[in-house]
């Protein structure tokens, strides 16, 4: 059976730096958008996401999961913009796109981060009551973004796996 220890904070930083960065190419490439941090957190148990969040788990030399959560009408503007359509309302379309920009986050933090990640497929859950749990040693991080097409935020926790 493993165990996890805890991500210390060299850890820690190492992976955040890439998530953001992340985060702040796909949407200035995919959408055109400069995302503004506006806000850096410990994340509390139980804290309510946006109405639509696509998760992706990762694994290797540390595992957790990655989740970019959208307002509704954030995810409608991004995958409008990604395929020049008007869309009006949350879709399959929406839906596949959200999981999609997840993915792109999720590569790219991959490979900012050189250590030899595995990424899961994206997960989208849509809803107003939910929540996602993290590895139990793990401190996740929330970060609150604003943009030109709206709010939205991204969450990930890790753990180092020990044998």
């Amino acid at each position: 059976m493993s165990t996890t220890a805890p991500v210390d904070a060299e850890l820690a930083t190492k992976v955040m730096n890439p998530v953001l960065s992340a985060v702040a190419d796909t949407f200035q490439t995919m959408i055109g958008v400069n995302p503004v941090r506006t806000s850096l957190t410990l994340r509390e148990p139980n804290t309510p996401l946006y109405e639509l969040s696509a998760v992706i788990g990762i694994s290797g030399v540390v595992k957790g999961s990655i989740v970019l959560s959208f307002a509704e009408s954030t995810a409608i503007k991004a995958v409008g913009t990604i395929l020049g359509m008007d869309i009006n309302k949350v879709d399959e379309m929406v839906v596949d796109g959200v999981g999609e920009l997840a993915n792109m986050v999720g590569g790219s933090a991959k490979d900012r981060l050189k250590m030899g990640l595995n990424l899961g497929l994206p997960n989208v859950i849509r809803g107003r009551e939910y929540s996602v749990e993290f590895p139990v040693l793990s401190t996740p991080m929330r970060v609150g973004y604003d943009s030109e097409i709206g709010p939205f935020l991204i969450e990930f926790g890790f753990v180092k796996p020990s044998f």
